[in-house]
C-alpha cells in the first residue's frame, strides 16, 4: 500500500517573525521531498501553498485550504482544530501519519490516524508542553531540543531529527573567486519595533548582532571586508546600532535566487545564541553549508559542536578573542586553507542535512519498521 501523509500547517500572517517563515519553509521542502520519493501527500488548510508546493499539483498532492481562520486561545479554539483535522483525516481514508509543526499542539483526542509525528523547532514550545498521544514520534532539531523534549516525553518517543537542504539548489560554485575585498553575510532579520529598548537589545544579542558588529569592526582593521546585512525589515532600532564608518551594508528585500545570491560572498555570520526563543537551525546556516560558504558560528551552540571537530566552521568566543580574528584571516588570506574549511562545511551538508536523506530517515522512522 501506498505510504500515505497528512500535513498540518499554517499560513504566515502579516508581521510574522522570518523565523516562522523559515521553520514553513523547511516542512514544505520535506513534504515536497517526500512526494517525490512517492508518499501520498495531503494538506489540510491554514498552509501557505507556496510555488514549491503549488508545483506539486499534477503529482496528485491534494489541499484543504482553510481561507479565513481567527487566531486564538481556549477551548473554541481547540474544538475547532480537532473538527477540522478530523473531517480531513475521514476524508483521506485514515492517513498514515499525522504531520505536525510546532505550531498546532492541542491534538490529544484524535485518534483517527495511525501514528502522529510532532516537529519541534523552536525551544518555547516547551513553556507550555503539549499533550500528545502515547504514539506520538517527537522530532527534534538538535540535541538541547531533544533533551528540552525528553524532560516531558518518553525517551523512546523522541528522535533526533536535523532539518534538511536542497544541495541541489544549493550547490557550490567551482569557479567563484575568492579574492578581497571578503564579503560576509548576515542574514538574520530582526523582529519589528519593540516597546522596551531592554527588549530590542535581547533581541539582538539572541542573533549575535552586537558581536557581529564587533568581529566586523575589528577585522575591518586588518582584511579589506564587507558584511552585508540580507533583511526584510530593517527596524530604526538597528540602524541606530550601525555607526557610520562600519563596513557594513543594508539590504532589505527578498531575494528571489538565494542560491545565486550566496555566490556573491565569501563568509557566513550565524552567531545565533542557543536560547529560549531561538528556534532549532538557523536557515541561512544550513544554506552556507551547502555551498560550501564558510560559517562563522558561536562557540556553545549546538551547530557549533556538531560543525568544530568535522573542521567546517570557524569557531568564535563572546567576546571574540584575538585568536579568533587571526582564525577568520588566515581563512581569508590563506587559498588551502579556505578551500579545507569549504569542502568540510559542503561534507557536512551532505552528511548531515541532505534533505532526500531527511525524508527517507523519516519514511524509515514510519513506514520502515524502526519507530514502534
Amino acid at each position: 500500500m501506498r505510504e500515505s501523509l497528512l500535513v498540518i500547517g499554517r499560513r504566515l500572517r502579516p508581521g510574522d517573525a522570518p523565523a516562522s517563515e523559515a521553520i514553513l519553509g523547511a516542512t514544505r521542502l520535506l513534504t515536497r521531498t517526500l512526494v517525490e520519493q512517492g508518499v501520498r501527500l495531503s494538506l489540510l488548510g491554514l498552509v501557505d501553498e507556496g510555488p514549491p508546493l503549488r508545483s506539486l499539483r499534477h503529482r496528485g498532492v491534494r489541499y484543504y485550504l482553510v481561507n479565513r481562520f481567527r487566531w486564538g486561545r481556549g477551548t473554541r479554539y481547540h474544538r475547532w482544530m480537532r473538527r477540522l483535522v478530523s473531517g480531513a483525516m475521514l476524508l483521506e481514508g485514515r492517513p498514515d501519519l499525522l504531520f505536525i509543526n510546532h505550531f498546532f499542539a492541542p491534538l490529544r483526542p484524535l485518534r483517527r490516524g495511525k501514528q502522529m509525528a510532532f516537529l519541534i523547532s523552536v525551544h518555547n514550545t516547551f513553556a507550555h508542553p503539549p499533550a500528545l498521544l502515547p504514539e506520538t514520534l517527537i522530532l527534534a532539531e538538535n540535541d538541547s531540543l531533544a533533551a528540552a523534549a525528553r524532560r516531558h516525553y518518553p525517551r523512546h518517543r523522541v528522535e533526533l531529527f536535523p532539518p534538511g537542504v536542497d544541495l541541489h539548489r544549493f550547490a557550490p560554485d567551482p569557479a567563484r573567486p575568492i579574492e578581497p575585498p571578503f564579503r560576509f553575510l548576515f542574514a538574520s532579520s530582526p523582529l519589528p519595533e519593540h516597546d522596551t529598548p531592554a527588549r530590542e537589545q535581547a533581541v539582538l544579542n539572541v542573533r549575535g548582532f552586537p558581536l557581529m558588529m564587533t568581529l566586523t569592526r575589528r577585522l575591518a582593521g586588518r582584511l579589506p571586508m564587507e558584511t552585508v546585512l540580507l533583511w526584510r525589515t530593517t527596524p530604526a532600532y538597528v540602524l541606530q546600532r550601525i555607526p557610520s564608518d562600519a563596513p557594513v551594508r543594508v539590504i532589505a528585500r527578498r531575494i528571489a535566487d538565494m542560491p545565486a545570491f550566496w555566490d556573491g560572498f565569501d563568509f557566513c555570520w550565524a552567531l545565533f545564541r542557543d536560547a529560549p526563543d531561538v528556534k532549532g537551525m538557523p536557515q541561512s546556516l544550513l544554506e552556507a553549508l551547502a555551498k560550501g560558504v564558510p560559517p562563522i558560528v558561536r562557540r556553545g551552540t549546538p551547530w557549533a559542536a556538531l560543525l568544530e571537530p568535522r573542521g567546517a566552521a570557524i569557531v568564535v568566543d563572546d567576546p571574540p578573542r584575538p585568536a579568533d580574528l587571526q582564525a577568520i584571516e588566515e581563512a581569508a588570506r590563506l587559498p588551502e586553507r579556505y578551500r579545507r574549511l569549504s569542502q568540510a562545511a559542503r561534507r557536512a551538508a551532505e552528511e548531515l542535512f541532505d534533505v532526500e536523506e531527511r525524508a527517507r530517515h523519516l519514511r524509515r522512522l514510519l513506514w520502515g519498521g524502526a519507530y514502534g
